[in-house]
């Protein structure tokens, strides 16, 4: 009896030491849980990208969305101030002209105004009579962008054309030049060489005298543009300079 008692306690004495070496095992390799596939699979290291994304849209949006809002201010702008500096009203004529050149027109109805635009870097007013056979351009620009001296009198002299150009043929008769030469005229207390040009109509064959010239503006650091186109038997060379030369 007492045999078999011995026995069992060394028995569970050994028991006991191969639970705590199996607990001991355990404790330094653990067994990873098993996996419970009903579990929400945990967010990848990709989730902080995926928000700098959606920031990113949400940026790029923003900057689209003032985009496209400046350019159409810009465009109501453009509108507005394309508008305002453009005139008809007699009144709004003279008085851009004057800003560039103060002519004195006397009492020759010849030279009624027409219109007036301001495109920033360059002006111009414009008179006609009736029937558009004669008109007077008063232009000035700044000649930072557009030159000087002849350069300068060149581009103005093809805007005038390029005006020409889009009204109606019956308006403008289209001619072909017959002889040129230069004139000094006093503008301001100031000789200024004026380029006088006899021309013939192709249609019609009726001849014309076209004088134009540049001289100091009004507006300071700007250069003012003459040009004159009539028909030789309502207008002369005289008169032109007669008129020029009133500019104040």
């Amino acid at each position: 009896m007492e045999a078999n008692t011995a026995e069992s306690v060394r028995i569970a004495a050994r028991t006991r030491e191969f639970i705590n070496q199996h607990r001991f095992y355990n404790n330094m390799n653990p067994t990873p849980p098993p996996l419970d596939l009903t579990q929400t699979a945990p967010q990848p290291s990709g989730k902080k990208s995926n928000k700098g994304c959606i920031i990113a849209a949400v940026v790029v949006a923003v900057i689209v969305a003032i985009g496209v809002a400046v350019v159409v201010g810009l465009g109501v702008w453009g509108y507005a101030k394309m508008k305002d500096n453009f005139a008809t009203d007699p009144a709004k004529v003279l008085a851009m002209s004057n800003d560039m050149a103060l002519l004195d027109f006397g009492n020759d109805s010849k030279w009624r105004p027409q219109f007036a635009m301001d495109i920033l870097i360059m002006k111009m007013a414009a008179y006609g009579n009736e029937d558009e056979s004669a008109f007077l351009v008063v232009m000035d620009g700044d000649p930072k962008v557009l030159g000087t001296g002849e350069a300068f009198e060149t581009q103005m002299r093809a805007e005038i054309s390029k005006q020409n150009a889009q009204r109606k043929r019956k308006e403008i008769e289209p001619t072909k030049e017959v002889s040129s030469s230069r004139e000094d005229f006093m503008v301001k207390g100031t000789p200024a060489s004026f380029l006088v040009t006899y021309s013939e109509g192709i249609d019609t064959g009726t001849r014309y005298i076209e004088v134009s010239g540049s001289f100091e503006s009004n507006q300071p650091g700007r250069t003012a543009f003459i040009y004159i186109k009539a028909p030789e038997a309502t207008f002369n060379v005289d008169q032109a300079k007669v008129l020029i030369e009133t500019a104040q």
